[in-house]
C-alpha cells in the first residue's frame, strides 16, 4: 500500500531528524515527544521560496511551532541558504 509505505518512510525520517536534534524542538527549543506525537517535518528554507525537498534542509518542529514559523526566512534559513551556495526567493 502507498500510503503506509510513505508514513513508514516519513516516520524513519521524523526519528532521524529528532535524533540529530537531540529531541528537541528547533524552533522554541522544547523536548519534542518520545514518540513524536504533535511533530511536523518543516523545510527550514521554504520550499515555497526556492528551498529545495532534501534532508539538509529539513528539521522537526512541534506542530504548533511549524505553524507560527510558516514560511518565515530565519537567520537559520539564510545560513543554510548562503552554506549550499542557494538564493532564496521571496514569495
Amino acid at each position: 500500500d502507498v500510503m503506509r509505505r510513505w508514513r513508514r518512510k516519513r516516520a524513519r525520517l521524523s526519528a532521524r531528524l529528532a535524533e540529530s536534534q537531540q529531541y528537541t524542538c528547533s524552533w522554541c527549543a522544547q523536548p519534542l515527544a518520545a514518540n513524536l506525537a504533535g511533530t511536523h517535518v518543516d523545510h527550514i528554507i521554504p520550499m515555497t521560496c526556492g528551498g529545495p525537498d532534501v534532508d539538509w534542509n529539513l528539521q522537526l518542529l512541534h506542530d504548533r511551532c511549524n505553524l507560527s514559523k510558516s514560511v518565515k526566512i530565519t537567520l537559520q534559513a539564510v545560513a543554510l541558504a548562503a552554506e549550499h551556495g542557494m538564493q532564496i526567493h521571496s514569495r
